[in-house]
C-alpha cells in the first residue's frame, strides 16, 4: 500500500513539473526527504505519505471490507 502511494505521489510531482525543493515545500518534506522518496527508500510511514499526498492535492481513499463468506 505504501509503495503504491509513493508511486502516485511521484507521478503527481512529475505532473506538477516543480523542483524537488518546491515539491517538498508543498508536501511538508525537505528536499532531502523528497530525494529519498524518489530513490525508493522505504522510510516513510503510511500516515506521513498520506499527509504528503494531501499537500499536492491527492485524495487518498482506503477501504477495508470483510471477506466474503459464501452461505
Amino acid at each position: 500500500l505504501r509503495a503504491l502511494l509513493r508511486e502516485r505521489i511521484l507521478d503527481r510531482g512529475a505532473d506538477l513539473g516543480v523542483s524537488q525543493k518546491r515539491a517538498g515545500e508543498m508536501m511538508g518534506l525537505t528536499q532531502q526527504q523528497v530525494s529519498r522518496l524518489t530513490a525508493g527508500e522505504d522510510v516513510f510511514s503510511f500516515d506521513r505519505l498520506v499527509d504528503a499526498a494531501a499537500g499536492i492535492d491527492l485524495e487518498v481513499r482506503v477501504k477495508a471490507v470483510r471477506p466474503w463468506r459464501g452461505v
